[in-house]
């Protein structure tokens, strides 16, 4: 049980360095985006004259790709989150559950140590075993 929630932690963990490092190349992209806005405020400023039709396209060909890392990344954080839920629940289950048997153990082995005050007494019959086996265990102490 515990192997199976490691491996699952394990696997989230894989996956979250996968996240991170698609949101370091996210991060990298949004500079293009910043790079898109200084353009675009260049242009209203400027005259559309003395652009080229090749930079253009290539610029609306980048912003669209920028677009569509920025909507897997935002994906991929969903999947993530999803992932931590389930997980937190899992353990939450799993320490709900260790703990119910950590108590139900604990009851057993304090009800197996009984003191011996505890015990009851010796009825009549048996306190002529008793002396019976007293003597006995005298008897082998004078042996030794």
């Amino acid at each position: 049980m515990i192997s199976d929630a490691l491996g699952d932690l394990e696997k989230c963990v894989d996956n979250a360095g996968t996240q991170l490092e698609t949101l370091h190349k996210a991060l990298e992209s949004h500079k293009s985006i910043l790079e898109v806005n200084d353009f675009e405020k260049n242009i209203e400023d400027n005259d559309m004259d003395g652009l080229e039709t090749g930079s253009v396209l290539e610029l609306l060909d980048s912003v669209t790709v920028v677009k569509n890392e920025y909507q897997n990344l935002r994906k991929d954080l969903q999947e993530v989150q999803q992932l931590q839920k389930e997980m937190t629940f899992s353990l939450r289950y799993q320490l709900q559950t260790m703990t119910q048997t950590f108590h139900i153990l604990k009851k057993k082995i304090e009800s197996n140590n009984l003191p011996i005050t505890s015990l009851p007494q010796p009825s009549s019959s048996t306190k002529n075993n008793g002396g019976s086996t007293a003597a006995v265990k005298n008897t082998k102490r004078n042996k030794n």
